[in-house]
């Protein structure tokens, strides 16, 4: 059986529009790499044309003629099954985030529509932490701050922890302040659909210096008055 690609088009733009009960996935690809989206078509179903459109656009066409790009965008990046109706696209790029949508028709009959949503991102190479120790004006309190920075990724959330325990009311910021009493691990997590790294950091108590102490010390049959600062 042949169908006439010119009045195929209108049918299968219908197909489109209407996939409203169609299957549908959400899917999650990282920059430079691939990803495969499934179609869902039986391999052994003799299929007499199948599409891909992305955001309304027809992307590439396989049909008894053989295979159509029709998207320059994707030139030499994106492949679909004669068999299973599949689109592989290699090389990711963040602006090949969007809607996706098989349909096509064999000899029994239209396929069942599907959809999938596709969001690229940028993987996170590296995160690191640092700090910094302020004192008061007298130097009798101390904080240290840290700073979290990441190398990388796109559409990135921050997070700490300390000793291992999620500190909630600092989500997504950069810096966190703190004065410890003892030793204590802190770590910074950055993380996106696609990666996760966190760096970690060991805080110790910092030095303070409080009022001068007044001690007096007995030499030889005198009183010394030595001032002392009291650290701790």
């Amino acid at each position: 059986m042949q169908y006439n690609l010119l009045f195929v088009w209108p049918f299968l733009s219908l197909l489109q529009v209407c996939n409203v009960g169609g299957a549908s996935s959400v899917l999650n690809g990282a920059v430079g790499e691939s990803i495969v989206l499934p179609a869902g078509v039986d391999g052994t179903v003799q299929a007499e044309l199948m599409q891909w459109s992305e955001n309304n656009k027809v992307i590439i066409q396989s049909s008894e003629k053989g295979m159509k790009l029709r998207e320059r965008a994707f030139t030499g990046r994106v492949t679909m099954s004669n068999e299973t109706g599949d689109l592989t696209i290699s090389r990711l790029r963040e602006e090949d985030s969007g809607k996706y949508v098989f349909s096509g028709f064999g000899l029994s009959g239209a396929f069942n529509p599907k959809e999938v949503e596709l969001h690229v991102y940028e993987r996170i190479f590296k995160v690191q932490v640092d700090s910094q120790v302020k004192n008061s004006t007298n130097s009798s309190s101390c904080s240290v701050t840290l700073s979290c920075s990441v190398l990388g990724g796109s559409q990135v959330a921050l997070s700490w922890s300390r000793d291992g325990q999620r500190i909630a009311e600092v989500e997504n910021k950069t810096t966190l302040t703190v004065s410890p009493s003892r030793e204590e691990f802190y770590s910074c997590t950055a993380s996106n659909s696609v990666s996760s790294l966190t760096n970690k950091v060991t805080v110790t108590p910092c030095q303070t210096y409080g009022q001068p102490v007044l001690n007096l010390w007995p030499f030889w049959g005198h009183s010394v008055f030595i001032l002392q600062a009291a650290g701790r």
